[in-house]
């Protein structure tokens, strides 16, 4: 059975692609995996709360909106699962499509709006390329 990753942040810029990885699944009869990366980074700069008790939150809060795309998949007759991961961005992608070995790995594109995008267009563009080229993936931007 084909499997596809959807790499997904959770908010409303996103559901274009989750809707379209859901779509594609449902089209070609495949396995949907959401992936959702924690980079706490931020953590190590803040004054308020503790990385023990931030963490857990953050990963309750991963897990709810992973969940919440998960029902979304099956009322459209798709299979999911989902995975969550923590560290950085690009490093647990391409960790997790390496270990996986999807056939297809779904992402978003840059909004363009100030402070929503994880990627430029440049930086993902490169992204992608690597990826494509170190897993032999299909990367498809959504």
């Amino acid at each position: 059975m084909k499997t596809i990753v959807c790499a997904v942040r959770g908010g409303k810029n996103s559901e274009p692609t989750v809707d379209g990885a859901i779509a594609l699944a449902r089209d070609s009869a495949a396995r949907l995996v959401f992936v959702y990366v924690i980079d706490a980074e931020f953590l190590a700069h803040a004054t308020v709360g503790r990385h023990s008790i931030t963490m857990p939150q953050l990963q309750a809060m991963a897990e709810f909106i992973l969940l919440t795309m998960q029902v979304r998949a099956e009322e459209e007759g798709v299979s999911a699962e989902y995975a969550i991961r923590e560290g950085q961005v690009q490093e647990q992608i391409r960790e997790y499509v390496l270990d996986a070995h999807p056939d297809i790995l779904v992402m978003g594109k840059p909004s363009h709006q100030e402070g929503d995008d994880l990627f430029t267009h440049p930086v993902q563009n490169a992204f992608v390329q690597s990826l494509e080229e170190e897993a032999g993936v299909q990367v498809i931007l959504m």
